[in-house]
């Protein structure tokens, strides 16, 4: 294994890893004859935070190589992306989703306001005036991380997570926001919840979301909250 040092801030590291996810997509689906022959041995490629995972086909030839070669094949893999230019077109396009601040929803959003220094109505605008990058899906099928919280607004995950998180909560934990697509264990800060379903098996693609996606809050009342909700002549 070979560490390399990068003097990268995280934001452009994260921002490499989108690009560089997107060209070895269209590599692989192009099926060129100029196409890398690496390309060939690869069946997915999954782009997290900090990091890019290729799987590569079981059986297939790299992978019943021994350890030189898989060394020389994940040479030409990392030289194929230092030669690649690392350039991030953001879509102009951004997805707009409602989301319910309420209190029946805004399961911890007392306890941000203390640990914030912010009143609930701050934290608020603050979540929903940001554009955010979906930079990777994970956790539980259709979970979006999201990049570009108000440092602000950033808090620790919770000390003992919760058994069950609703579907749709809006959760905070450190510098990420990001969505429950169902209802699972979990530790996030929730201060919100969406209501339209952002993961169905019977959809294609199954996510509403996808990596690189721009997404903004907007702010609604859904029918548990909206009779009480003590927030809305300040939004």
């Amino acid at each position: 294994m070979e560490i390399v040092k990068t003097t990268h801030s995280d934001e452009q590291i994260r921002d490499f890893i989108h690009s560089m996810y997107k060209k070895i997509r269209e590599k692989m689906s192009n099926h060129s004859p100029f196409s890398p022959l690496w390309i060939e041995d690869v069946i997915d490629v999954v782009p997290g935070w900090h990091t890019l995972t290729l799987h590569t086909r079981p059986w297939g030839s790299i992978a019943m190589q021994p350890i030189e070669i898989k060394d020389a094949w994940l040479q030409e893999v990392l030289s194929f992306l230092a030669m690649e230019e690392a350039h991030v077109d953001h879509p102009h396009v951004i997805k707009n989703i409602e989301v319910c601040y309420g209190p029946h929803c805004a399961l911890d959003l007392t306890d941000l306001s203390l640990f914030c220094g912010l009143t609930k109505e701050e934290i608020i605008t603050i979540h929903m005036r940001t554009v955010y990058t979906v930079r990777m899906i994970g956790f539980s099928p259709g979970f979006v991380y999201l990049d570009g919280l108000d440092s602000r607004i950033q808090m620790p995950r919770l000390d003992h997570p919760r058994v069950q998180v609703p579907t749709g909560s809006v959760g905070i934990a450190g510098m990420q926001t990001g969505v429950y697509s169902l209802s699972t264990p979990g530790g996030w800060r929730i201060l919100g919840r969406v209501h339209q379903p952002l993961f169905s098996l019977s959809n294609d693609p199954m996510t509403f979301l996808s990596i690189g996606d721009r997404v903004s809050f907007i702010y609604v009342h859904c029918n548990s909250c909206g009779a009480h909700n003590v927030y809305e002549e300040e939004i």
